[in-house]
């Protein structure tokens, strides 16, 4: 040990280069460049006693009885050095789980690296090395895959977890990967091309060797797979937990899914086309679908918001047609955006104003018509109406009618602001309401002008043929009236949207992948989720 972390974790000299970071851009890794002038690189490893220090006693690693290391942990240790197989090798014959991942100086020649070192590992089951530079160091005429056929023969016959995202990997999703042993792959934020895997045996067609009976976890978001998600994954995968292969190229129909252990789908911007398949819905282990931006057309499945344990579903900016299904909305749902389709029907659906936890609701961009449905036409329970909004989006519809004055004690102006820890610090949650570019008539809500002096309040009625004059309390608005088509307008407005989303605050991953490639899941109360980023419980 102390020659690997004198090797790996040692000061360098960098007074010749005259810099104190290396470019690893190359590496397919989050970041361009990584400090390697410190003494901090490595500070986990000095408090356990450095150099002094044996492996048994770092952190997150695991010896048996006998003293040999079976879990070694050396994730984001600020490891800078080439992949020190021959150091390892003495200890690497007993491992069985090996982290190295957010090591980001940790570099290798790509296949040559690996395939000596997994020489040396023939008991190991997980290999765990995203956000690393492993094939940082290829040079002219190397084979630029990093699982070559030399990677292969040497791969561990017992492998049943590989995380390499953010790795710098090119090249298709080799054939070697497709064991009936494997549980995991985690290979997203890499330059993967080639058709999207359907894990049969690739020496029979005998479904005994079938990959997918084992298969739990397949992340490739960020890649540029290309072909269809094929029926396996749906007839042949009864484990699985969580595909997400979101940013890519993937066409054709989605299979049903209608697996009990699926826990997200995940396959935002492809180019996918069909319906949305009923078997998704409903589904008990359901937590996070996202389907959004692609091509699906068609209707919504009746019961696409049932799912006891669903939170969250995008089917944003696809070709969707037909009225929101009238359904009992599952208990913990809390984030629903159906925008940008070709939806019709009622305004506000009475299944979608019932919903106990629904926090976000993004419906702009569609083809809804008819009045707001106010508290006292709901009927049945008028207390369960629109409980637990903060974020309300209508805007650009053909809804009429005058804005109901119940929308003023939603929790959208009533719930207290609430902080929450991002990556950028503290922030406070927006609440939004847009109702622009309607059809609204009557007076203009003056009630509005409460919010004026809330910063984390934002409302947006511009684009609708309320009564003239503008009321007096909102002249801060900067509105005019067209006394002509009676349409009141803003220059300005306050868009923070993609693509037209009006107030879309929940593009972003609060479920990420941390420098180990584990899920790290944020803040449930944060809305700066894009849906599952990878579901949290995905890894093994």
């Amino acid at each position: 040990m102390a020659a690997t972390f004198r090797t790996c974790c040692a000061p360098l000299d960098l007074t010749a280069a005259g810099a104190g970071a290396v470019d690893i851009s190359q590496s397919g890794a989050t970041g361009s460049q990584v400090d390697l002038s410190t003494e901090a690189t490595c500070l986990v490893w000095r408090r356990a006693g450095g150099e002094s220090a044996d492996f048994c006693h770092v952190r997150g690693s695991l010896c048996a009885a006998d003293g040999t290391i079976r879990h070694l942990y050396l994730a984001s240790f600020g490891l800078r050095c080439e992949l020190p197989r021959e150091l390892l090798a003495p200890v690497m014959r007993h491992v069985e789980r090996l982290e190295l991942g957010g090591n980001l100086g940790l570099t290798g020649r790509g296949g040559a690296s690996l395939a000596a070192f997994f020489a040396t590992a023939p008991n190991m089951t997980h290999f765990h090395a995203a956000y690393t530079a492993l094939s940082s160091l290829r040079t002219v005429g190397d084979d630029p895959q990093l699982f070559t056929p030399a990677v292969c023969d040497a791969m561990p016959r017992v492998l049943i977890s590989i995380r390499l995202g953010s790795g710098g990997i090119v090249g298709t999703i080799p054939s070697c990967l497709m064991t009936r042993h494997m549980q995991e792959l985690q290979l997203q934020n890499n330059n993967l091309t080639g058709s999207l895997p359907s894990f049969l045996s690739v020496s029979t067609g005998n479904t005994t060797n079938n990959m997918s009976t084992s298969l739990r976890v397949l992340v490739l978001d960020n890649n540029t797979v290309s072909g269809p998600v094929a029926t396996t994954y749906a007839t042949l995968a009864p484990n699985l937990t969580l595909i997400s292969a979101s940013n890519n190229q993937l066409t054709g129909q989605l299979p049903p899914f209608a697996q009990h252990t699926l826990h997200a789908v995940r396959l935002t911007t492809n180019r996918l086309t069909g319906t949305v398949p009923a078997s998704l819905a409903g589904l008990p282990g359901m937590d996070a679908m996202d389907l959004s931006r692609n091509a699906l057309t068609g209707t919504l499945p009746p019961g696409i918001l049932t799912g006891v344990g669903l939170r969250d579903v995008s089917l944003r900016g696809n070709a969707l047609t037909g009225v929101i299904p009238n359904m009992t909305v599952g208990p913990n749902v809390r984030y629903v955006d159906m925008s940008a389709n070709l939806l019709s029907g009622v305004a506000l659906p009475p299944a979608l104003i019932r919903a106990p936890k629904l926090a976000y609701l993004y419906l702009e961009e569609n083809l809804l018509q008819g009045p707001l449905l106010s508290r006292a036409l709901l009927g049945n329970a008028p207390e369960t109406y629109l409980v637990s909004v903060r974020v309300m989006d209508l805007g650009r519809n053909l809804i009429d009618g005058v804005v109901p004055t119940d929308f003023a004690t939603l929790p959208v102006f009533t719930a207290a602001a609430v902080q929450v820890s991002t990556a950028a610090g503290m922030r406070i949650l927006v609440h939004a309401l847009d109702l622009s570019g309607n059809r609204l008539t009557g007076p203009a809500p003056d009630w509005i002008a409460n919010t004026r002096y809330v910063a984390h309040i934002r409302v947006d009625i511009t684009g609708n043929r309320f009564d003239c004059p503008i009321p007096a309390l909102l002249a801060y608005m900067d509105l005019r009236c067209d006394q002509d088509d009676n349409t009141l307008e803003s220059d300005g407005g306050i868009r923070s949207g993609v693509g037209g989303g009006g107030f879309r605050i929940a593009d972003a991953p609060s479920t990420t992948l941390d420098n180990s490639g584990s899920p790290n899941v944020e803040d449930d109360e944060d809305p700066l989720r894009m849906l599952g980023g990878v579901a949290g419980g995905g890894g093994l």
